[in-house]
């Protein structure tokens, strides 16, 4: 059986054991879905985290209470464009008219810094395990409460 990039629409599963696909996937509200998107933003979390997290996460996408198009999570299967077998990744889609607005949102659930990447960067091949030194476009620090943002920079 061929491992789907995509697994388990809507899914509750802890994504740390699910080992059926690479990703655990769950949409937002119709109205968002419909949107194209621009990228993601990136929660790296260790995976002893990744769980409480992703539970978070997305309970807030799917009541649409953080604006965002999708969101979805590394499992327990191996994946080759992971950077670390010790870290997983929550990735939440934006349009590109809600990239900051959710940002913020997330950074302040999570009390936490996270990165945002591009769909154009991801889809020319752009991972960290192939040796790109700079694979995101974009940083919110969380800084005690007190967000601040690096900005995109053009090639």
């Amino acid at each position: 059986m061929a491992v789907s990039s995509v697994e388990c629409l809507g899914s509750t599963v802890d994504p740390s054991t699910f080992t059926g696909g690479y990703w655990v996937y769950v949409e937002g509200p119709d109205h968002l879905r419909s949107q194209p998107t621009l990228g993601k933003w990136l929660i790296f979390r260790k995976r002893s985290e990744l769980d409480k997290t992703w539970h978070m996460v997305r309970q807030c996408v799917t009541s649409g209470e953080l604006g965002a198009v999708a969101a979805k999570s590394s499992t327990a299967l191996d994946n080759p464009n992971a950077w670390s077998k010790d870290t997983g990744v929550i990735c939440v889609y934006t349009t590109e008219d809600d990239v900051d607005l959710v940002g913020l949102k997330l950074v302040h659930m999570l009390k936490h810094d996270i990165r945002y990447k591009t769909d154009e960067a991801t889809y020319s091949g752009m991972y960290a395990n192939r040796g790109v030194q700079k694979t995101t476009c974009k940083t919110i620090y969380w800084n005690d409460g007190n967000p601040s943002f690096t900005k995109c920079r053009k090639a």
